[in-house]
């Protein structure tokens, strides 16, 4: 018979780890434990991301982080994440940054300008795989073997999930559905992030004379934005569903599974018009995927605190 089984169970505080989100609007860090409980959190939004102001917020946050913990838990460290997305500085070609500042980025070396102020070891992803590791991790990510994940923000981007893993490919940039070749209105073919990003819902904000920035206040509330939103969500539905109908071609995904940086209703919306859209498209050689929302965001922690994607609002 042996001896009797001994109960083991991981240590929350076996060790820490910080997150590092850098995005088109917003840069949030995290401080968590082994079981995802979020310890400490901190928010910057800006109009522009520029280097410096988004090192020094990272420098102050952290610094803030630590002495949150104490000397004794800031000994279980073991390393910053940063989920940045690849080539920073051609958000200027896409979003009409032209800023000097902002092309900095091109010469900037994360690993750098973290060693300014602390001497953890830097782990670099992108942010799309990223948002994609926590859909896996903390979403619904275990119900499927395989799935193409969309992640809808100011831009989109996205990750693939293979044999219950995700697959990240030589470089670090498999999943990259945000370059996928799709047709706009015109007949024009154009990368998906031209033609179904929040960016697009911004321009017609901002031609509307509504400030775009209301689109990120926290908590997220767009149903002041009516009727641009619904017009907005027909528009890139569409995009998304031939996007999703050619990775399919590519890898005979069991799911497609589609989230964003907005509100819970609005990812259901899209869900269901995306849904809709695929089943009129030329399937013909396919097996339809099972279409999903993601579940990642606003999941429990055990503390009752949200366990959120590092790259909750990405791009």
């Amino acid at each position: 018979m042996g001896k009797p089984s001994v109960p083991m169970v991981v240590n929350p505080a076996g060790a820490l780890s910080v997150g590092f989100k850098l995005g088109r609007r917003s840069s949030e860090l995290l401080l968590t434990n082994l079981t995802g409980e979020i310890l400490f959190e901190r928010r910057i939004a800006y109009d522009m991301a520029i280097p410096d102001r988004v090192f020094g917020f990272m420098k102050e946050a952290f610094e803030a982080a630590v002495a949150e913990i104490g000397p004794a838990q800031a000994e279980r460290l073991c390393g910053i994440g940063i989920a940045a997305p690849f080539e920073i500085w051609k958000w200027a070609v896409s979003g009409g940054n032209a800023d000097d500042q902002f092309m900095t980025w091109k010469d900037t070396v994360f690993e750098e300008r973290v060693a300014e102020f602390s001497d953890l070891p830097v782990f670099m992803v992108n942010d799309a795989t990223s948002a994609c590791w926590a859909e896996y991790v903390y979403g619904r990510g275990k119900e499927f073997r395989d799935f193409a994940y969309f992640f809808v923000s100011t831009f989109i981007g996205g990750g693939i999930v293979l044999n219950h893993s995700v697959y990240e490919g030589a470089s670090g940039n498999a999943g990259a559905l945000g370059s996928l070749r799709v047709g706009d209105k015109d007949g024009r073919t154009r990368q998906l992030v031209d033609v179904a990003s929040i960016h697009l819902l911004e321009t017609k904000l901002s031609a509307a004379g509504i400030d775009p920035r209301a689109l990120w206040v926290q908590p997220q509330d767009w149903s002041a934005f009516e009727p641009l939103v619904a017009e907005w969500i027909e528009e890139i539905a569409s995009e998304i569903a031939r996007a999703a109908l050619s990775a399919c071609a590519v890898i005979d995904f069991e799911a497609v599974v589609i989230d964003g940086a907005f509100p819970q209703t609005i990812r259901s919306r899209l869900v269901e018009q995306v849904r809709a859209c695929m089943a009129t498209e030329d399937s013909r050689g396919l097996i339809l995927p099972r279409l999903e929302a993601g579940g990642s965001a606003g999941t429990p922690a055990p503390s009752g605190r949200l366990a959120r994607r590092s790259s909750a609002s990405i791009f």
